[in-house]
């Protein structure tokens, strides 16, 4: 099994307002491995020229275990596990040598589609690509989400943005990692609703830190597009909130759907019990 590694140090550009490597943050990482590991295999951005091809996110899981400060040295390995036709699947594993015995911050699996660039199809991927893998057949990690009791009255709620250019990618559409960023804030928005005041609970030291995310990219969004994100708590067990997503546009297409769990931490990201809930504003 070929799998790739570098080293990245967490910098204080990629920190969120805790000092930590956010979400976002890890699927950069997750992207730059990907890419590098391609091209390390002869089937960089040269080869996708020759043949008029790239490769889109479909799918992608993956928790955050433990967080990552600034500063800290991490390593960022992937690896190829499975492929078919036209999807490869690929796993992530993001560790964190700042740690005694080393902690491991995150892994994932991502469902990769090949497709033509000109008409945005699905293509068969090469034989010479599968041959130079050698491929498990199945995922190596688990990805199960924690379990968490259903709300009997889910909380909702909506909010708009415009897709900007300085989000998007050379694809030039929003990049697969920004996405994770709108859904935060719409998680924002929702605990207001659910009577946890952001700023109160910054004041005090605790945030609700997205753990695990299940997300299904169905379209891209597009410089400009005017999007709504709706924000669903359906879920509530001990520190742990469940919430499903979708991210729509002007005609009620779905661009994105996602399940998540967050859990209460204190301010260093370390496990802390759900405060109570007030009044909504």
């Amino acid at each position: 099994m070929r799998v790739y590694s570098f080293q990245p140090s967490v910098s204080n550009a990629e920190g969120d307002i805790w000092g930590q490597l956010p979400p976002s943050g890890v699927l950069r990482l997750f992207e730059q491995a990907a890419v590098a590991a391609a091209a390390d295999a002869g089937f960089g951005s040269e080869f996708h020229r020759a043949h008029g091809t790239a490769w889109v996110i479909r799918r992608l899981t993956f928790l955050m275990r433990a967080p990552a400060h600034l500063g800290d040295r991490l390593q960022m390995s992937t690896w190829l596990s499975h492929a078919a036709r036209a999807r490869a699947y690929r796993e992530y594993r993001l560790e964190n040598f700042a740690e005694p015995g080393i902690s491991l911050v995150a892994t994932g699996i991502a469902e990769w589609v090949y497709i033509d660039r000109e008409t945005v199809t699905p293509r068969h991927i090469p034989k010479e690509i599968e041959a130079d893998f050698e491929l498990p057949g199945e995922p190596v990690g688990s990805y199960e989400p924690p379990s968490v009791e259903p709300l009997e009255n889910p909380v909702e709620t909506c909010t708009e943005r415009v897709a900007e250019w300085y989000e998007c990618d050379s694809m030039g559409h929003v990049n697969n990692a920004v996405y994770v960023d709108w859904l935060d804030s719409g998680v924002r928005a929702g605990m207001e609703a659910m009577g946890w005041h952001v700023a109160a609970l910054r004041r005090d030291g605790l945030q609700l830190r997205g753990e695990y995310f299940a997300l299904e990219y169905k379209r891209p969004a597009l410089p400009g597009d005017l999007l709504t994100t709706t924000t669903r708590f359906e879920g509530l067990s001990g520190r742990l909130c469940r919430v499903r997503q979708f991210i729509q546009d002007t005609g009620d297409i779905d661009l994105l759907e996602a399940t998540s769990v967050y859990g209460w931490a204190d301010k260093s990201g370390q496990p802390a019990g759900a405060p109570e809930r007030s009044e909504p504003a």
